[in-house]
C-alpha cells in the first residue's frame, strides 16, 4: 500500500524517535483500528495500545 507522509509529520516522528516502517507496519497490518477522534471518515490504526495513532484516509494509500 502506498501512502504519503507530510513534512510536518515526518517532523514529528522524528521528534518522537518514531521509524517510518512503523508508520508503515501499523497502516498496513494493525492490530487495532478506531474512529478517528477528529476526522469522523478517517480511521485510526495502532500497532499497539500505547503506539502513536495514524490516521489513514481515502485518498492517502492505494
Amino acid at each position: 500500500m502506498k501512502f504519503t507522509v507530510t513534512g510536518h509529520a515526518r517532523k514529528r516522528c522524528a521528534r518522537r524517535g518514531i521509524d517510518l516502517q512503523w508508520i508503515s507496519e501499523a497502516i498496513q497490518n494493525p492490530r487495532e483500528t478506531f474512529p478517528d477522534l477528529v476526522d469522523p471518515d478517517a480511521t485510526s490504526s495502532a500497532l499497539r495500545r500505547s503506539a502513536a495513532r495514524i490516521s489513514n484516509t481515502q485518498g492517502c494509500g492505494e
